[in-house]
């Protein structure tokens, strides 16, 4: 039997060997790493012997390399924990540790981004990624043994082929870890697994070690982001775009320009980004990022069902796609008309209720609706899948109407974030267990509510296994992977296709009020520096306003929608959490407001009725108006205005 200062001295030597196989390790830096590694195992030397057996063994593949690494790192922690050195021999120590080893072997950063670079210059962008991922899967922090136990099927539904895995590549903490986790000081530091601090942060128990980790920087929209590569990969090349700053999620006009710049550098792979209300968002809504990749999920091959045309954007092709939830695609090679499309669409959708279909905007001043969007390139255009979310609860549904019912727990609890949304259903590792003993029952007939994880499958088991004349060994493991992608078709539908009715009204509304939307710009800017004119009302309705700059501006968008004839608008106030009408309120004011504004304003006629003109000033005062809304949405007495805005959806 080896000794065991023999064995350590030997896996130094193969780890380095190792290193040397797959790139990881220069060569030059051979010496230096091999001291590395001696310091981290607390061992002073190596003998002659242990390096002559170590160099005459064969040379290894890149693919034998990969096998004898795991089983490498494995001799290395049971040394150290036999020694002293790795305190606890559990999951969590294993991983903070053998991730300082895997450090030792990683290059610095600024060495790595060198070579990210001199490949995205001179080679393509494909060819540098294609070296950051080898680079994020040799080092393990990609962990490919881990991943290589995920269970991965596909299911056909009439919307396509799904994508569903088992996540058992991420380890469930130990009891021990759990109460050092909870006894530990708490530390800001880095704020969260996103955040740059975490390249070559050694962890703590609770807090991954990243060692291991390189980040690369990306100028995306003119400001400073991170680019690296998801340690759990889901699907190929998933990788993760973050934003430099530790800043909350949030899904606005810029995004839709973050997202097609990043496809811009990186043609080959899509980009898109999670919701940012919670239970439609992600699980990191407090730094904002992208997740990507060089794969192609159901809903990108879905086609389109209906065509649409916007108004001002005739040359982008548009269309609500067949998916089960709502969506809308719009694709032109024109990346300026893209985002200007978008966030008409973002804002109409944010301000949209239609209690039929139960999607409220809002309910007590918290908002429901956001978007969930997705870019990609194809056929050299640019293209855009925005994602229809809301995230309103109920009594019935607390965790959400569009959310996972709870018949529907037993597979999947968790959000249905970007990855759900694109067709890969992520299950948790809990469902490889609970399906091998629903299996074993279902074969042997076992009573199927006998025990505590049968019993919350059995609705769902008894259901489906009426459908088949016959369930053996066969064709039960087939049945129960089919029936789980079923099962997940319906979790994604919970915006469910009967809400394309009020998709297409929405669209409707947004184009019809094109024309409307520049003279009420127009009008609006005209007027507020010339507020003096129009501060005879301090109230509205009975609701007491502010002297903010706003008000004015409401004034002016009430009396527009008498002047401008034919408009058949009215506004919509917000009072005290319920939505009413403005038809009625004070008509014989505003009307006699209207009669002495049009006397003040001998061109005004000629103003309103010159689309063009409005066209034109619109165009140009767009910034200015962009930049006035983000203001005032800010301000909470100006909520009133902000439901009239967002009602006429001016955007």
């Amino acid at each position: 039997m080896i000794k065991e200062h023999d064995m350590i001295q030997e896996r130094i030597l193969e780890l380095v060997k190792y290193g040397l196989t797959t790139g990881l390790v220069d060569p030059a830096d051979e010496v230096y790493t091999v001291n590395r590694l001696l310091e981290v195992l607390g061992v002073d030397d190596i003998e002659d012997e242990t390096f002559e057996k170590v160099e005459a063994q064969p040379a290894w593949t890149q693919e034998e390399a990969e096998e004898k690494l795991e089983g490498i790192l494995e001799d290395m922690m049971t040394y150290a924990y036999d020694n002293g050195i790795m305190k606890e021999n559990s999951i969590v120590y294993k991983d903070l540790f053998d991730t300082k080893l895997m450090g030792c072997l990683v290059n610095a950063p600024s060495v790595i981004r060198a070579r990210f670079k001199d490949l995205y210059d001179n080679e393509s962008s494909l060819a540098a990624t294609d070296y950051f991922y080898k680079l994020s899967c040799d080092s393990n922090y990609i962990r490919r043994q881990r991943i290589k136990k995920d269970m991965k099927w596909t299911t056909d539904t009439e919307y396509g082929t799904l994508d569903v895995t088992i996540n058992l590549s991420k380890p469930e903490k130990d009891p021990k870890a759990i109460a050092a986790a909870k006894n530990a000081k708490q530390s800001a530091y880095p704020k969260c697994q996103l955040c740059k601090e975490n390249e070559g942060y050694a962890g703590r128990v609770n807090h991954p070690a990243r060692e291991n980790h390189r980040i690369i920087p990306v100028t995306i929209n003119n400001s400073q982001w991170f680019f690296q590569y998801s340690p759990y990969v889901y699907y190929n090349e998933h990788c993760i775009v973050f934003n430099s700053k530790h800043t909350p999620m949030k899904i606005e006009r810029a995004t839709f320009g973050k997202l097609l710049d990043f496809v811009t550098q990186f043609p080959h792979y899509f980009v898109g980004s999670n919701a940012d209300l919670p239970i439609v968002g992600g699980s990191i809504l407090s730094h904002d990022h992208f997740q990507g990749g060089h794969y192609t999920f159901a809903m990108a091959k879905a086609p389109i069902e209906k065509e649409i045309t916007f108004k001002g954007y005739e040359d982008v092709e548009a269309g609500i796609v067949k998916w089960p939830m709502s969506v809308i695609r719009i694709k032109s090679a024109d990346r300026d008309k893209l985002i200007d499309l978008a966030d008409k669409i973002l804002l109409a959708w944010r301000g949209y209720t239609d209690e039929e279909a139960f999607i409220f905007a809002e309910t007590d001043g918290e908002p429901h609706n956001t978007i969930t969007p997705i870019a990609r390139r194809r056929d050299g255009d640019y293209e855009l899948d925005l994602v229809l979310r809301n995230n309103i609860t109920t009594e019935e549904h607390p965790l959400g109407v569009y959310h996972p019912h709870a018949h529907l727990h037993h597979i999947k609890k968790e959000n249905i974030g970007l990855i759900e949304v694109m067709g890969l259903a992520v299950l948790p590792a809990r469902l490889k267990g609970e399906m091998a003993e629903l299996r074993d029952a279902i074969l042997t007939g076992k009573d199927l509510h006998s025990t505590e994880t049968l019993a919350s499958h059995a609705d769902w088991a008894l259901k489906f296994m009426s459908k088949y004349d016959k369930i053996d060994e066969s064709n039960i493991d087939g049945i129960i992977n089919e029936e789980i992608g079923n099962t997940l078709a319906l979790i994604i539908q919970r915006l469910y296709r009967e809400t394309h009715s009020r998709l297409q009204h929405l669209v409707i509304r947004i184009i019809q009020l094109q024309s409307i939307l520049y003279v009420l710009i127009l009008y609006v800017i005209l007027h507020l520096a010339n507020e003096e004119r129009l501060t005879g009302m301090q109230q509205i309705g009975g609701i007491q306003l502010r002297g903010f700059l706003p008000l004015p501006a409401l004034r002016i968008l009430i009396l527009a929608t008498h002047l401008i004839p034919g408009s058949g608008i009215r506004p919509i106030l917000s009072v005290n959490g319920s939505i009413e009408g403005y038809a009625s309120v004070q008509e014989s004011l505003v009307l006699h407001r209207r009669e002495q504004v049009l006397a003040s304003e001998s061109s005004l006629d000629g103003i309103i009725d010159d689309g063009l003109l409005a066209e034109r000033v619109f165009k140009e005062c767009k910034e200015l108006w962009l930049l006035f809304l983000s203001h005032i949405l800010l301000e909470r007495p100006c909520i009133i205005f902000c439901r009239v805005a967002l009602h006429f959806h001016l955007i």
